[in-house]
């Protein structure tokens, strides 16, 4: 094997590049998160683009049929894009008509359930784990007087919505 400069410079280059970004990971990362964001309102265009460009090809072949020389062809791909923007919205909608009333009875469901399984597992703590010398002990951190819980439940929510990257915060929103 022939040892050339144009391989030492890219294995040169390429080891610099990852000793660089291990040794300042943390501007590297907030550098990616800013390209990312910089960069998601032109992906989601190309996303959408890329839809109504599917609509409005079927719109343009199978549903509207305007000769060339009307007067009307001059609204004619601006009524296939607002066809094609109804037809996403409509789509949308159904999707989300399907969707909700289901979960709102799995929510219903889920619910009513809880109350018979939390009996369930207490009472399988209850004869598996020393649960009354815990509760009974003053050593325990889990369950002890000056724990402040409203202090422990926003840590919790603030966990929650926005340590898991935003993603229970958009779903809450």
């Amino acid at each position: 094997m022939e040892l050339k400069w144009k391989s030492c410079i890219k294995i040169g280059v390429t080891a610099t590049a990852l000793f660089l970004i291990t040794q300042y990971w943390p501007t590297f990362t907030g550098l990616a998160h800013i390209a990312f964001g910089a960069a998601l309102p032109l992906l989601l265009g190309c996303a959408i683009a890329y839809v109504v460009n599917i609509l409005m090809s079927f719109f343009e072949r199978h549903l509207i049929t305007i000769s060339q020389t009307s007067s009307l062809r001059k609204i004619y791909r601006p009524l296939c894009m607002l066809l094609a923007f109804i037809s996403i919205i409509l789509i949308a909608v159904l999707i989300i008509w399907m969707i909700v009333p289901e979960l709102i009875r799995c929510l219903q469901i889920l619910l009513e359930e809880l109350p018979e399984a939390l009996n369930t597992v207490f009472l399988w703590l209850e004869d598996n784990l020393p649960v009354n010398s815990l509760l009974q002990s003053k050593d325990t951190i889990l369950f002890s007087s000056e724990m402040d819980w409203q202090k422990n439940l926003a840590k919790i929510m603030d966990i929650l919505l926005n340590g898991l990257g935003g993603a229970m915060g958009v779903a809450a929103s």
